[in-house]
């Protein structure tokens, strides 16, 4: 099974494959690039913001990596998206306010919208996030400031790791836990060997598998937890109903 996440947060969901009895081969897809020392940035100005929005642990991890820890008891309330999010954010000791049942930045949106008055909100985020956060609560009268605190980026050696791999394993199922891996898989290999009929293709939520059926993949397995957990568990269903 074909784990296309970046390399650091790869091993947990190796783990649960294992754990499953699948064979995990890791070939990242992904990495990702600190652009700013964040807490010098806004650090001083935090108080100025009612809310904080994470919608990955990474925003979390990239926000949070040059904090002092004293500092941290002077935050704003917290948002969150999803349950690696806020594990996450528990490592810095910070506990979430705000979380939706539906791990999706639709979700979250709309239940702040329901929850809160509108107020100025802080958005740390990747440089391929999506405009949901920002066009949906500003369309609703708070005032939201993006920060990119992270690029993504494509490894330079990932089309000659994912080649390796399918010459040296039998890989059955490719899992994809973001559209930027979609995308970066599609851009590295022929749509000839993308169709293989003996590939199964499996997506951590709607966003993911969305971006696939735009780019042409196809689509077999998603999960309804958007988990890593779900993911695994989703594709144990399948093979179990399909024999």
């Amino acid at each position: 099974m074909l784990i296309t996440r970046a390399k650091e947060q790869a091993s947990s969901l190796s783990r649960l494959i294992e754990e499953a009895g699948g064979v995990p081969i890791e070939v990242p897809l992904l990495s990702f690039i600190k652009t700013m020392d964040v807490y010098e940035e806004v650090g001083a100005s935090i108080q100025s913001y009612e809310w904080i929005v994470f919608t990955s642990a990474n925003a979390v991890r990239f926000f949070f990596n040059t904090w002092p820890r004293q500092e941290l008891k002077k935050l704003p309330s917290i948002a969150a998206v999803g349950s690696s999010t806020q594990r996450e954010l528990s490592r810095y000791g910070i506990s979430v306010d705000l979380m939706p049942n539906e791990y999706v930045a639709e979700s979250l949106v709309e239940t702040m919208v329901k929850r809160l008055k509108p107020c100025r909100v802080l958005f740390p985020k990747g440089n391929l996030a999506r405009p949901t956060v920002k066009v949906g609560l500003e369309t609703n009268g708070f005032i939201v400031d993006e920060m990119t605190v992270y690029e993504t980026k494509r490894p330079l050696e990932a089309k000659v790791m994912l080649c390796e791999a399918f010459q040296k394993h039998r890989i059955e199922i490719i899992t994809f836990t973001s559209p930027s891996a979609v995308d970066h898989f599609v851009t590295l290999l022929d749509r000839e060997f993308i169709l293989h009929e003996h590939l199964l293709y499996a997506y951590i939520g709607p966003i993911a598998a969305a971006r696939a059926k735009q780019r042409g993949l196809p689509v077999h397995i998603v999960a309804k937890t958007y988990t890593g957990e779900g993911l695994v568990n989703a594709i144990c269903d399948f093979v179990k109903e399909d024999g």
